[in-house]
């Protein structure tokens, strides 16, 4: 499909390096959602020319208020008690309110700054940590955030700077 064109539009289509080193006019892919790396090898494609092209807040919104409703779902042990539910139990179970809790986010790119905001709407006092500065009225050190937070939301890329970020001799509460 995409022999003789210049540019790709994914939504998110896996795009093997084999495949698309059959099209030998493609020099850019646009790729419509984040981690474009998921799907492609991204340095193969450059090393041949072709430049992958990702839309600056993207899914931001969206990737944040998932994570939210994940929080959210541990919090009140959601999955637990619907299965439960579901095989004819019915037990009461504690639940971690999350209002005035303190939400530890690692990472303030987009989706970062949005789990921050809409945190703060749920009343969580939110602290963070990013790899480079930048202003923020909640930036703490990493090691004051994983002993503070009561719940870590971790918003890093995944690539070779991030992989194994959390290592055994970091230590926070549980």
């Amino acid at each position: 499909m995409l022999a003789g064109y210049e540019i790709c539009i994914d939504d998110h289509s896996y795009l093997p390096t084999d495949l698309i080193e059959r099209c030998a006019r493609l020099k850019h892919i646009v790729f419509l959602g984040t981690g474009a790396a998921s799907y492609m090898n991204v340095g193969e494609l450059a090393q041949r020319g072709i430049r992958v092209h990702t839309i600056g807040g993207y899914g931001d919104t969206a990737v944040a208020e998932h994570t939210i409703a994940l929080m959210l779902a541990c919090c009140r042990n959601i999955a637990r008690m619907d299965r439960e539910v579901r095989s004819g139990t019915w037990s009461t179970r504690e639940g971690l309110q999350v209002f005035g809790k303190t939400l530890g986010i690692i990472g303030l790119g987009g989706i970062g700054r949005e789990v921050r905001r809409i945190g703060r709407g749920l009343g969580m006092q939110v602290i963070s940590w990013n790899r480079t500065p930048q202003p923020s009225d909640s930036l703490v050190a990493l090691d004051e955030l994983l002993m503070s937070s009561d719940v870590i939301s971790l918003h890093l890329a995944l690539n070779e700077d991030t992989r194994g970020f959390f290592l055994a001799r970091r230590r926070w509460r549980a």
